[in-house]
C-alpha cells in the first residue's frame, strides 16, 4: 500500500513538472529534466524490471536521444525519441516482451486506463480510504479552527504591526498561489498526468506477452518445406526470391538517387548561387532520408 502512495505522488510530481517544463516551450533541455526524472523513478519503482538487458538498452537509448533533441533538434529525432520512450516504458511494464511493437503498442493500451488507474488509486489514498481517521481528524481540529481565528482577529486589530506584517504575509501566499488557470492550461497538465500516469499505472492486458509466448524464435524443419503458394504463405525459395526482387529494386532506386545528387550538388546542376543555398538543398534532402 505504501508503493502505490509513493507511486501516486510521484506521477503527481511528474505532471507537475510536465506542466511547468513543456508549457509553451519547445522541446530541449526539458527533455533531458523529464527523460532522467522518468527514468530514476521508474527504477526506483519497477527496480526489478532494470535487471533486465532490453529494458537498459532503451532507457540508454531515451536519455541518448533526449541528449540528441538539444544538440541536434530534428523533427526525425524528436520523433524518434517519443517512440524509443513508449517502447521503453512498455518493456518496463512486461519486461518479458521481446518484440519492440508490442512495447509500444502496450505503453499507448495504458494511456487509456489511467482514468480508470486514477480512480483506483485515489480510493486507496489513505485520506480518502478511512472515514474512521477522517472523522477523527475533524475532531482534533474543530476545537483549533474556531478559537484560533478568533484570537487572529483580537491581535490583528489590537496590534497595528500585527496587521501590517499579517497583510504582506497573505498577500505573499496569494502570490505564490496565484496561477493561470485557463483551460488549455489545465487540458495540458491532464495531458502531463496521462503520460506520466501510463508510466506508472501499467495496463494489466496479458494480449501481447501471450502472444508472444505463442511464437518461438527457432527455425522448425516444416519452414523449409514446398507449400502450395497463396498471397500471404511463401516457401522459403520464394520468400527468398522476393526480398531479392525487393533489394535489387531498393538498390537502383537508391543508384539513381546518387546520380541525381552527383549531377546537381557536384556539378552544379541545381542552380544554387551560394554556399548557404546549397547547404540548405542538401539538407532538406537529407531530413528526409
Amino acid at each position: 500500500m505504501k508503493k502505490e502512495i509513493v507511486k501516486s505522488e510521484i506521477i503527481l510530481i511528474g505532471a507537475a513538472l510536465f506542466n511547468l517544463i513543456f508549457w509553451h516551450e519547445k522541446m530541449g533541455i526539458n527533455t533531458v529534466l523529464f527523460t532522467l526524472f522518468m527514468v530514476s523513478s521508474l527504477w526506483y519503482i519497477e527496480r526489478d524490471s532494470f535487471q533486465t538487458r532490453a529494458v537498459r538498452i532503451t532507457v540508454a537509448v531515451s536519455i541518448l536521444l533526449s541528449a540528441l533533441v538539444v544538440w541536434h533538434n530534428s523533427l526525425i529525432v524528436k520523433i524518434i525519441y517519443m517512440l524509443n520512450f513508449s517502447i521503453m516504458i512498455g518493456m518496463i511494464q512486461q519486461r518479458q516482451l521481446r518484440f519492440l511493437g508490442n512495447a509500444f503498442l502496450l505503453y499507448w493500451i495504458s494511456l487509456f486506463a489511467v482514468p480508470k488507474n486514477l480512480i483506483l488509486s485515489l480510493k486507496q489514498h489513505p485520506i480518502l480510504r478511512g472515514h474512521k481517521k477522517m472523522n477523527q481528524g475533524l475532531k482534533l481540529a474543530a476545537i483549533p479552527a474556531i478559537v484560533f481565528p478568533i484570537f487572529y482577529g483580537i491581535y490583528y486589530a489590537a496590534n497595528p504591526k500585527f496587521a501590517e506584517l499579517a497583510g504582506q504575509f497573505w498577500g505573499k501566499v496569494l502570490q505564490w498561489l496565484s496561477f493561470d488557470w485557463n483551460g488549455a492550461r489545465i487540458a495540458f497538465f491532464l495531458l502531463g498526468l496521462v503520460v506520466v500516469g501510463a508510466a506508472f499505472w501499467a495496463s494489466r492486458y496479458t494480449g501481447l506477452l501471450h502472444f508472444e509466448n505463442g511464437k518461438t524464435d527457432a527455425l522448425n524443419a516444416e519452414d523449409f518445406e514446398e507449400r502450395e503458394f497463396t498471397f500471404w504463405d511463401f516457401s522459403v525459395e520464394n520468400a527468398y526470391r522476393s526480398t531479392l526482387i525487393l533489394m535489387v529494386s531498393l538498390n537502383v532506386l537508391l543508384l539513381f538517387n546518387n546520380l541525381l545528387d552527383f549531377n546537381y550538388v557536384w556539378l552544379g546542376g541545381a542552380g544554387v548561387k551560394s554556399a548557404v543555398e546549397l547547404k540548405q538543398y542538401v539538407h532538406e534532402g537529407t531530413y528526409i532520408l
